[in-house]
């Protein structure tokens, strides 16, 4: 049976927009504030100030996206290494898990 979904109350659409700006998912965000999809897209049809306000959240989901990927491929990300069989490789100058750096 399928969950019914609450009514998108002020409150719970801001907090909508505040998921979809951090998110960049509307389905994602939709079901983090039990709110169905298709009345938020029929509001955003409705209302062009919530549908600015989408845009906005968008847009930042995109920047957040864009910052990140641009902290990867210039600092990148530390990766621990393993062995095939999935031991950690110790690094005998430190003792501690050996780890390298990956950029992408």
């Amino acid at each position: 049976m399928a969950r019914r979904r609450s009514k998108p109350t002020p409150k719970k659409l801001a907090r909508f927009l505040e998921d979809l700006a951090e998110t960049g998912n509307v389905v994602l965000s939709a079901e983090m504030g039990n709110l169905d999809r298709r009345a938020l897209y029929r509001l955003r049809k409705d209302d062009d100030e919530f549908a600015r306000a989408w845009d906005e959240a968008v847009e930042q989901a995109a920047d957040h996206l864009e910052a990140e990927a641009r902290r990867r491929a210039l600092e990148g990300v530390e990766r621990k290494q393993f062995t095939q069989r999935g031991d950690p490789i110790i690094d005998p100058a430190t003792g501690k898990h050996y780890v390298e750096r990956a950029y992408s």
